[in-house]
């Protein structure tokens, strides 16, 4: 299964997670939330559709403990169902790329973004992610703009 389906079918389970959680709200409140697993120090192992099986059921097992009443189990079911996701979700956002830059293009110049070459002195933050350029006299130049005057070379640089 590639990584695309992967990723929609753990946002899906999310979403079916999240609606089990609305039918219990009040048995929810004051748990702790289930931490995300932590990082493997080895090579992560790929993602199978027991994996999200595994969740569904237990989803499954916590709707029927609601619909009988249990708030108990259900929610013991559904902190499975979390731990399972929270699992799946960590090993599909290791295996997928991240772009490391918010632009593929210099908003200054417009020349292509290499970003395996780009150096840490060649980037700046803007609103919580980072802009690459392509020479040493863009970044300087990138200080100097207003914030619309970014949001302008920035949508310029992104539509290239």
């Amino acid at each position: 299964m590639n990584t695309c389906k992967l990723t929609c079918l753990a946002l899906a389970l999310g979403a079916l997670v999240a609606v089990g959680l609305v039918v219990i709200p009040d048995a929810v409140e004051g748990q702790p939330k289930a931490a995300a697993p932590e990082p493997a120090a080895t090579k992560l192992p790929t993602v199978s559709p027991v994996d999200l099986q595994a969740a569904i059921n237990a989803i499954d097992a916590a709707k029927q403990a609601v619909e009988a009443g249990d708030k108990k189990t259900a929610l013991a079911e559904l902190g499975k169902a979390r731990k399972l996701v929270a699992d799946v979700h960590y090993r599909i956002a290791a295996a997928c790329p991240r772009r490391r830059f918010v632009n593929a293009r210099c908003p200054m110049m417009g020349t292509a973004i290499d970003p395996a070459k780009v150096p840490q002195g060649l980037t700046r933050p803007y609103k919580g992610r980072r802009v690459a350029f392509c020479c040493a006299g863009c970044p300087a130049a990138w200080d100097k703009l207003t914030d619309e005057q970014k949001e302008d070379k920035l949508g310029k640089a992104q539509g290239q």
